[in-house]
């Protein structure tokens, strides 16, 4: 592919505007040299793969097969055999089985018939034999029922039966059973209990702060439970999720406000599991957490809301997240398990789609970096004041944070006794800098709450995440009071966003209240003249302009047809006359479409607003100037959202490097800034 090949730098060049030159792997071209500028050897300092791809691929070995967890030798891999795989880690890294008292898919006899159990743990240091199996440990995939006649509870049963010596048993599918196994009268039978008990234990107990494990398979673990809600609960999937949230709220609430022995309220006996009575008593610890959180998070939950589950389904949701820590799970674990559950319960009817996490990553660091380099030394990540006017979820803001944690550890670095003394301090710091600096709107209040959840999750800044009755788009003086004074006019350094795109029905602006607060509304008309409707993507960066202050960057998701259309030249020219345009990143097809959002070809436009100066310059001298141009291949995913591996020179692929260009362009982009590879290209 070739510069000619993209239409963005016909409209720069009818303007004056120079295009810059670099190339390589992500696609990026120059008018200085054909080759790629990124030397082969510079690629091992790129942005690898992202850890928020999941706890699976360190298992895989290729395509077809896994590395066994517990034996080390290669098996097929299968839906099946990743979901085994995941609970042989479990048994390992969170209730602390030895590997070597593990065995996978072991021969159960029963009478003419051999199955096998996924997973049996023998009692320690015993050969492993039948009559040393102590639980068995059946584990389907999510849409496996437990009524299931052949994979269901039923055959974990007929597996312990036939195991003389088996104490405990755990079936996992879409939902989750425990069961101890008593004799009574000569009789074995199963009593269902809240889990299996943990090694060198006889039975599941209370829990405190110190028994509590980071979650990395919480992914899964929240969309089980959702889909228990949804099913249970009778809830619309909105709901239902918000129902979630209040739970995880209540669990970060005690996480923080218990000490590390003290037994914790968020757990569960097996007595308030399945007797009427001990779920009465659960209900009262969960409602007094959560009139906690009602009080820490008065901006989230009104006064008199309540948990709106069952006792049956909140004693099953407290079962399942009883044993996790939200606060030992490292952020990009909980950001993607999130972001996931929130992706198929919040889907947006208002042209809404949820931005990848690799997209929300090149537009905050593009958006600082270039913020950083105009401002001479006056702006740093820690005094950087950031809106999102279409937060969403609040993924743009939660990649900031997370940018912004990577600068603080980074600058942190050898002045604290241990590695834990300096990561309290820097999320103490993190929470002050983002409650002072970040911000972010919505016109559709389940999304204001998502994203507040989100960034609480996260470290904070929740606090200033509003809803806005109307949308960002509404006369600043019918905004809320609280934004009017926080977020006036020519107040804010970043804004990264991705508007709601489509003049469909219910999205065209076409109040005339409003279009009178735009100039794009009559620019490029005739006097008396004006448009009588406009797409809101396009009002947007009318509306980042107003907000920014001068020398701000807008780092935002835009539809192709804003750079290319002959009928919306007027806004290329508008653009022109008010930003400097900085970058322009075409997004591979892929980017929305794996995720059931808009086919439309789209870019990240980074522009800065000009200083009174360069206003007052341009109308005197014609401008000319380099852009970064990238036209990243790849997003780590194809079209239907599977994995993509890079391949090695004979085809095959590598499996667990994703093949993200898109996450490899700030990098790039970087250098470009620091004017280090047009040396490199001059030097070649």
């Amino acid at each position: 592919m070739s510069p000619s090949h993209r239409v963005m730098p016909l409209w720069l060049k009818a303007f004056g505007v120079r295009l810059a030159g670099l190339g390589g792997r992500c696609g990026i071209y120059s008018h200085m040299a054909d080759e790629p500028l990124m030397p082969e050897d510079e690629e091992a300092g790129l942005e690898g793969p992202s850890a928020e791809a999941g706890e699976e691929e360190a298992l895989l070995l290729s395509e077809e097969h896994l590395v066994c967890y517990i034996t080390g030798k290669p098996r097929k891999k299968t839906p099946e055999e990743l979901v085994r795989q995941e609970w042989a880690k479990k048994l390992v890294e969170e209730y602390g089985y030895p590997k070597e008292d593990i065995g996978i898919e072991v021969l159960i006899p029963m009478g003419r018939a051999r199955k096998r159990a996924d997973l049996v743990i023998y009692e320690h240091g015993k050969p492993h034999e039948i009559e040393h199996i102590r639980v068995v440990v059946e584990a389907k995939r999510e849409d496996v029922k437990p009524e299931d006649k052949k994979r269901g509870v039923e055959q974990l049963k007929s597996y312990l039966a036939a195991c003389p010596n088996a104490q405990w048993g755990l079936w996992v599918g879409r939902e989750r059973f425990a069961f101890a196994v008593k004799t009574k009268a000569g009789k074995r039978e199963f009593e269902q209990s809240t889990d299996i008990p943990r090694f060198n234990e006889t039975a599941p107990r209370r829990l405190t702060f110190q028994d509590l494990i980071p979650a990395e398979g919480l992914k899964r673990e929240l969309r089980r439970i959702h889909n228990y809600i949804y099913a249970n609960q009778g809830l619309p999937k909105e709901r239902a999720f918000h129902e979630l949230l209040k739970l995880v709220f209540c669990k970060v609430h005690e996480e923080r406000n218990k000490r590390a022995t003290d037994p914790l309220d968020f757990d569960i006996t097996p007595e308030e599991r399945f007797t009427a009575k001990g779920k009465e008593a659960l209900r009262k610890r969960i409602e007094k957490l959560f009139e906690g959180v009602k009080q820490e998070y008065p901006y989230i939950f009104e006064k008199d809301e309540r948990i709106g589950l069952s006792d049956d389904v909140l004693a099953y949701a407290v079962m399942e997240l009883r044993r996790y820590s939200f606060l030992r799970t490292r952020t990009d674990i909980k950001g993607a398990a999130y972001q996931e559950i929130v992706r198929e319960n919040l889907r947006g009817d208002r042209g809404e789609f949820f931005t990848p996490d690799n997209v929300c990553r090149i537009a905050v660091r593009m958006g600082v970096e270039t913020l950083i380099h105009h401002a001479q030394g006056q702006k740093d990540w820690t005094n950087i004041k950031v809106l999102d006017p279409a937060v969403g979820t609040g993924g743009f803001l939660r990649a900031f944070m997370n940018e912004l944690r990577d600068y603080l550890m980074a600058r942190e670095a050898g002045k604290h006794p241990n590695d834990e003394v300096r990561e309290a301090y820097v999320m103490g710091v993190l929470r002050e800098v983002c409650n002072r600096n970040l911000y972010g709107l919505d016109i559709n209040p389940l999304l204001v709450r998502a994203a507040q959840m989100n960034l609480v999750m996260h470290g904070d800044g929740s606090s200033n995440v509003y809803h806005i009755p109307g949308g960002s788009l509404i006369p600043f003086d019918k905004m809320p009071r609280e934004v009017q004074e926080k977020l006036p006019p020519g107040s804010v350094d970043l804004i990264v966003m991705n508007p709601p795109f489509g003049s469909g029905p219910g999205l065209k602006v076409d109040n005339p209240e409003i279009l009178e607060e735009y100039e794009l509304a009559t620019y490029g008309l005739d006097p008396g003249r004006s448009r009588s409707g406009l797409p809101p993507e396009q009002l947007f960066i009318e509306r980042a302009y107003q907000w920014l202050a001068p020398g701000g960057v807008l780092a935002i998701v835009l539809p192709d047809s804003i750079l290319s259309n002959p009928g919306l030249q007027f806004i290329r020219e508008w653009i022109l006359e008010k930003f400097i345009v900085v970058a322009s990143v075409d997004l591979p097809i892929e980017t929305f479409v794996a995720f059931g959002g808009t086919g439309t070809q789209t870019s990240v436009l980074v522009l800065r607003k000009k200083t009174k100066e360069e206003v007052e310059r341009a109308q005197y001298k014609e401008e000319e100037y380099e852009v970064f141009m990238a036209v990243p291949k790849t997003m780590g995913y194809d079209r239907r959202g599977n994995d993509l591996w890079k391949r090695d020179e004979e085809g095959k692929p590598l499996v667990g490097q994703r093949d993200d260009e898109v996450s490899e362009v700030p990098e790039v982009f970087s250098l470009w800034l620091r004017r280090e590879l047009k040396q490199e290209a001059e030097e070649a």
